[in-house]
């Protein structure tokens, strides 16, 4: 297994309440799968978001997904918000639930339409197709991003779903991610567009549009053509 290089520590400052965590965190990205490139990327939002809670004087224990709205929004006002930022704070939510730092309730309810459609997939998948959890664990990451990069906050669309938005979607993984994890990203996403089509959001094989990982070329995370 690859060691995680120290380098995070050379070019993000920890400071605020978040500054314990932030090894934990990065490990965490580790163990998903992603970049070390990119778990720097991660880290440097990680530090901005611990920033601004500090001057705010929100304290950790106190920490909802309220907070990380707020945070996101002044992000999108000012032009600096990135793809995949959110999904990088709602999995730091996750993990410090998992900790016991925060209220589990405030973060695993699920009330927006990207939670509630998740959650009926994994009950779905879990007690009509005997997925395990573990599966499940992997997969959600990756439905969750995709959902949030397509629709954001807003009024989630089906049927505005096309083949651009899932390469897309799949290629900028790919080149993020370790080659196993991007596998698991390519199926994760047709374990879910075939859910939708099952329940009649979608009329087309959407599935069939998921580009598929070479495994010749796994080291390159090369994708072959739909």
């Amino acid at each position: 297994m690859r060691q995680f290089n120290t380098s995070i520590e050379v070019v993000v400052q920890k400071d605020g309440p978040l500054a314990p965590y932030f090894d934990l965190f990065a490990k965490s990205n580790q163990d998903q799968g992603y970049s070390e490139t990119y778990i720097v990327q991660q880290s440097k939002l990680l530090a901005d978001f611990s920033r601004w809670l500090k001057k705010r004087r929100i304290d950790i224990h106190a920490l909802t997904s309220r907070q990380v709205d707020r945070f996101l929004t002044r992000l999108t006002s000012r032009e600096h918000l990135r793809r995949g930022d959110a999904c990088t704070l709602r999995r730091l939510l996750e993990l410090l639930r998992q900790m016991g730092v925060i209220n589990d309730a405030e973060v695993s309810t699920p009330t927006t339409p990207i939670e509630q459609i998740i959650e009926a997939y994994s009950s779905y998948q879990r007690e009509q197709r005997n997925l395990s959890q573990a599966t499940l664990v992997g997969y959600v990451p990756f439905i969750r991003g995709f959902l949030t990069e397509r629709f954001g906050q807003g009024p989630i669309d089906f049927a505005s779903l096309c083949a651009i938005d899932i390469i897309g979607f799949i290629r900028r993984q790919a080149a993020r991610l370790l080659p196993k994890r991007a596998k698991t990203a390519t199926s994760a996403l047709r374990s879910f567009l075939r859910y939708l089509r099952y329940r009649g959001d979608v009329d087309i094989d959407l599935a069939a549009a998921v580009p598929t990982v070479r495994l010749p070329d796994l080291e390159n995370s090369a994708l072959t053509p739909i």
